[in-house]
């Protein structure tokens, strides 16, 4: 279909610096990567520990490929791009993928798919962007220890604070650059105590 870009390529468009640091981390840990790709393939875990360099590869390649994530949610999420895909099976019609959808999904940039929880897998992933929407390039994301350090100070400042409001003071705290997906995200790692549960039903206990 007309204008619609691979995934990675619309990713050089959308978000450049995430982009180019995820590129860079994924290169500097790409033995890491094969080695645990494999071992999950074949179903068993690795015979022998990462080292520490290893380790330290294989967390900038995470953390960058998760504000990576968040980038392009985050642009979809605000109507800057469609996303198309081939739901469930690489032979499927190719669809507009409804924006609810967003929320989780998690990219595979080499492999053209994504995936989520409660979602078929999603093949041969297209993004468009529409050609009256001017396109808006990400401010990179601070560090993950700025992001840690804020979230600690707002904590101690209003150690009741939570949900929403919690994720807006952060974004607040730390600019542009902090999108409130990645907020989110910051907060259930750094704060889980701070995440209240979804969908469980308060139990009512009868009196004895």
């Amino acid at each position: 279909m007309k204008g619609l870009l691979p995934i990675d390529g619309a990713c050089e468009l959308i978000a450049a610096s995430l982009w180019i640091d995820y590129a860079t981390a994924r290169a500097a840990a790409r033995d890491v990567i094969e080695i645990l790709s494999t071992h999950e393939r074949l179903g068993f875990k690795a015979l022998r520990p990462l080292n520490a360099d290893q380790e330290r590869r294989h967390l900038r390649f995470m953390e960058s490929k998760e504000a990576l994530d968040a980038g392009v949610r985050g642009c979809w999420e605000r109507g800057e791009c469609e996303v198309w895909a081939r739901p469930g099976d690489l032979i499927a019609k190719l669809k507009l993928i409804p924006v609810p959808a967003a929320n989780g999904l998690e990219f595979d940039y080499e492999k053209h798919t994504a995936g989520g929880d409660g979602l078929p897998p999603l093949y041969d992933l297209r993004i468009r962007l529409p050609p009256a929407a001017p396109v808006k390039r990400w401010r990179k994301p601070p560090p993950q220890k700025d992001i840690k350090d804020a979230l600690a100070d707002i904590l101690k400042a209003k150690p009741t604070l939570s949900g929403e409001k919690l994720a807006t003071a952060l974004c607040e705290r730390l600019g542009e650059g902090m999108t409130r997906e990645k907020a989110r995200s910051a907060i259930k790692r750094y704060a889980p105590e701070t995440v209240k549960p979804r969908g469980r039903p308060r139990k009512n206990k009868s009196p004895k």
